[in-house]
């Protein structure tokens, strides 16, 4: 290959998923592409040979309709300012296409595709020093890659082939002015990927060695953290969908390949609002929910491969769930419905969320060697 990655791709020697899947996606007439690569030093973007050198300039001039590919090799949502901000992110645009695993300039054909021979890898490590069990991330990028109130209409909003990794989400503090505006965006939420009110479709994405921890042991969704807020441009079945996804080796104190969670109650009783997420043919396995060099509060560290909370409606179809481990819950999916605040235990049903509207549905998924310290560990 003609350059040296920093990250040393696991996703190369995961186990193949089985299937495929066939999906129609929006597009727009007078549609731009732009191309990143970052062994160029373009300015235009417009091509292969003037391509940007950083992702980050890709997305700035991307809008509605475009797609941006990328290269093989690494980049860091700092690597245009080299700030190591850690709340630095990639910001993925409304409705734009970002696909990663080409092989780029001077090659061939630079358009040659393969998301698992040209590795393309999001990494939240700005210092390419991260170290075995989680050791030298406290500089590393809170979250990845962000999405926030995706819901363009006309053009989808996908996000294809690349490996994400290096996500060290361990702040306890909400950002008080994060980088998408919106309220209630916590740091300790979403290593890997922070999607909100968003209409996302991820696709050959590997999540992985991502966490998110803090000290009261609330932090849920290592690898990708999914949620609405009251502000949610999200209506009917539109929903965040990953497809032919990998999650492993993450890490939180709840949901560590994932998290689902929707809002505690209702805003209009007529119309509730929940949390949508779809995983079609998805791999899930050996994460842990536990986080080195701590001790798990009892009752709070639990679900390694998904945590499911409050308003929402999930979706698994023709997944693997295997090998994850807990340190005081499920190893496997815990699903935590919430009722109505001021409900008590044994009230009437009633005071129960409204089960249409929220839910975990799997079809021809396999959960399989789950492991935690209940005698029932698969699913809960």
């Amino acid at each position: 290959m003609k350059r040296k990655m920093r990250y040393s791709n696991r996703c190369r020697t995961l186990p193949m998923l089985a299937g495929a899947v066939v999906l129609l996606l929006g597009t727009t007439a007078n549609a731009d592409n732009w191309f990143v690569d970052h062994t160029r030093s373009g300015t235009a973007g417009t091509s292969w040979t003037t391509a940007f050198p950083t992702l980050e300039e890709g997305l700035a001039a991307a809008s509605a309709g475009d797609t941006v590919f990328v290269a093989d090799g690494t980049y860091t949502p700092d690597d245009l300012s080299g700030s190591g901000d850690r709340d630095q992110s990639f910001i993925i645009p409304d409705g734009v296409k970002v696909e990663g695993g080409y092989e780029g300039f001077g090659e061939s054909s630079s358009m040659n595709r393969d998301v698992n021979v040209f590795v393309t890898v999001l990494s939240g490590d700005f210092d390419g020093d991260d170290g075995a069990s989680f050791t030298n991330r406290e500089d590393n990028a809170y979250h990845v890659v962000i999405a926030a109130d995706i819901d363009n209409d006309v053009a989808d909003t996908i996000l294809d082939g690349f490996t994400i990794t290096g996500g060290m989400a361990d702040n306890d503090e909400e950002d008080t002015s994060p980088p998408t505006g919106l309220p209630g965006f916590h740091r300790f939420n979403g290593g890997g990927l922070y999607a909100i009110n968003s209409r996302l479709i991820i696709i050959r994405c590997t999540f992985v060695d991502n966490a998110a921890v803090d000290e009261a042991d609330h932090g849920i969704g290592g690898g990708a953290y999914v949620t609405i807020n009251e502000t949610s441009p999200i209506e009917g079945d539109e929903r965040t969908r990953f497809i032919n996804c990998v999650f492993t080796a993450n890490q939180a104190n709840r949901g560590s390949a994932l998290a689902v969670q929707g809002l505690l109650q209702d805003t209009d009783e007529d119309a509730p609002i929940s949390t949508k997420a779809t995983l079609t043919n998805c791999l899930i396995y050996e994460n842990h929910s536990d986080f080195p060099g701590e001790e798990p509060q009892a009752g709070s560290d639990g679900s390694a491969a998904a945590f499911l909370h409050q308003q929402v409606l999930v979706t698994f179809e023709s997944c693997t769930i295997a090998d994850n481990t807990a340190e005081n819950e499920m190893g496997g999916v815990l699903a935590e419905l919430v009722k109505e605040p001021g409900c008590e235990s044994g009230t009437p049903p009633e005071c129960l969320p409204d089960y249409s509207e929220a839910g975990v549905t799997m079809y021809n998924t396999i959960v399989y060697y789950n492991r935690g310290p209940s005698p029932s560990t698969d699913k809960k």
